[in-house]
């Protein structure tokens, strides 16, 4: 971590007590959540929305799998679209884990989930992040860019909204 990044949210005594038992950071509503809060588990950070892990840093294991997939090299450039931020595990795992560093645009729909992730993680990534607050599925009819990359991990609770599943989006 850089001298210029702030220290993170936690005490080397909380991330040391999350292995044994989880340590709530903070909790409270999200603009579309009723339960929202920031947990260490086992010293990692994990974001939970009315009881479902919407974020849990390199943990996330089906983007984990994928980004192991992926052939970085082949991205015709390096714009990334990902279609939700949730604690922002996704662009931390691309970065942290697979030394890639792109230009993402990150969608949320909430705007306390987005700020909680600035707060306890974006802020040590070296990518470029431009956070956008807004509907995914509206997003993406009105923007004109191209991406290189598109990431969709959008949740609400534990389900992926129908107009997510369809052929058309």
């Amino acid at each position: 971590m850089s001298e210029d990044k702030p220290a993170p949210l936690f005490t080397r005594w909380q991330r040391l007590r999350s292995f044994v038992s989880d340590v709530t950071l903070e909790s409270g509503a999200g603009d579309y959540t009723e339960d929202l809060a920031v947990v260490l588990r086992k010293g990692k950070l994990l974001l939970q929305a009315n009881g479902a892990i919407y974020s849990w840093e390199d943990n996330y294991y089906n983007f984990r799998e994928a980004f192991a997939h992926l052939r970085w090299d082949e991205l015709p450039g390096r714009d990334a679209l990902l279609l939700g931020l949730g604690l922002g595990s996704v662009p931390q795992m691309a970065e942290e884990l697979f030394g890639q560093r792109l230009d993402w645009v990150a969608l949320e729909y909430d705007e306390a989930v987005a700020q909680l992730a600035q707060e306890y993680l974006l802020y040590r990534l070296e990518s470029p992040i431009e956070v956008v607050i807004a509907d995914a599925e509206a997003f993406v009819r009105q923007d004109t860019r191209t991406y290189d990359v598109i990431l969709a991990d959008i949740f609400v609770d534990d389900q992926v909204p129908d107009a997510f599943e369809t052929l058309e989006f």
